[in-house]
C-alpha cells in the first residue's frame, strides 16, 4: 500500500503564533541549541544519571497528502516522537493520531512540551516517525529535529 501522507517539516521553537483569519503562523525562538548550569540542577557533588531539564517549547509538525487529488476524506495519519539522546538511547516517546481534514491538503500539529531528560551534553534528537497506521513498528517517513544541550557542570 503507497503511503497516502508525508512530514514536510518538523521545528522546535519556544513558541509560536498562528494567525486566526489567514492560519499563517509565526514561530519564535527556534531552538538549536540550549546550554543549563548543572550547579543548578544537581542535588550532590554529581550529576544524576538522567536529569530533567526545566524548559518549554513547542515542536511544529507540518503533514501533507502526497496525493491532493484524494482530499475528499479525512485521511488518517499515525506518528510516533522519540526523544534520543547522544548514545542513542531513547529517552521518552509519545504516539500521534490524527488526521488531515476532508477537503484539506495539509495539517499542522503544534506540540507542547514542558521539560526534557537529558543525561549528557550532546546533541538529542526528537525523531517523528510517519508510521503505516498505529500498531505500525516500522516508519515509513523519519525526520529528525536536532537540538544541541551543553550542561556546564564545572565550578568555573
Amino acid at each position: 500500500m503507497k503511503n497516502e501522507s508525508k512530514i514536510v517539516y518538523a521545528i522546535a521553537c519556544s513558541s509560536s503564533s498562528t494567525d486566526k483569519q489567514t492560519n499563517n503562523i509565526s514561530l519564535f525562538s527556534l531552538l538549536e541549541d540550549l546550554k543549563f548550569d548543572g550547579k543548578l540542577l544537581k542535588t550532590s557533588n554529581v550529576l544524576p544519571e538522567k536529569i530533567s531539564l526545566p524548559i518549554q517549547f513547542e515542536i511544529v509538525i507540518l503533514f501533507s497528502r502526497t496525493n491532493t487529488s484524494k482530499a475528499e476524506k479525512d485521511l488518517p495519519i499515525a506518528a510516533k516522537i522519540d526523544l534520543i539522546d547522544p548514545n542513542e538511547k531513547s529517552l521518552m516517546n509519545f504516539p500521534i493520531n490524527t488526521s488531515i481534514q476532508d477537503g484539506k491538503k495539509r495539517f499542522r500539529m503544534n506540540i507542547k512540551v514542558n521539560g526534557v531528560s537529558a543525561t549528557t551534553s550532546g546533541t538529542y534528537v526528537f525523531r517523528v516517525n510517519l508510521l503505516k497506521d498505529e500498531s505500525d513498528k516500522n516508519p515509513i517517513q523519519i525526520f529528525d529535529v536536532p537540538i544541541d544541550i551543553n550542561i556546564n557542570i564545572s565550578d568555573k
